[in-house]
């Protein structure tokens, strides 16, 4: 399966995984010149901004590594337009998570792994 398609999968499971976990969600793959937010999701005031990885078997680093500090900054802008064009949720406490698809050998199989790491990163106000 080409990279993207199985890129696109990965969001739409994670879409399911959140919504299991009682999250409705606004938006996916939001999009502006700052950059792309793959998945924007409420639950209370909680306002979850989700990156969504897809680790391959032979990933030398996890999916919370990959997001490094320009990915990151990349999200908060995106994140500040989303939020000027909804004021609605200026006031929902922002979460940045990353939730991860990954494969992993447990002879004589490959399982595959889900993680959700909320509060994957905070953003500098300053540095945006």
């Amino acid at each position: 399966m080409h990279r993207h398609l199985k890129g696109r999968a990965a969001e739409v499971c994670a879409a399911v995984v959140v919504a299991l976990h009682g999250y409705r969600l606004l938006k996916r793959n939001y999009a502006c010149a700052a950059g792309e937010i793959d998945l924007i999701a409420q639950r209370r005031d909680v306002l979850a901004i989700i990156e969504v990885r897809l680790r391959g078997r032979g990933a030398r680093v996890t999916g919370l590594e990959s997001v490094d500090a320009t990915k990151q900054q990349r999200i908060a802008r995106t994140t500040t337009h989303f939020i000027k064009r909804h004021p609605s949720y200026t006031f929902h406490q922002i979460r940045f998570d990353v939730l991860s698809f990954g494969l992993r050998d447990y002879a004589p199989h490959l399982v595959p792994t889900i993680r959700w790491i909320r509060n994957a990163f905070t953003i500098d106000p300053s540095a945006s």
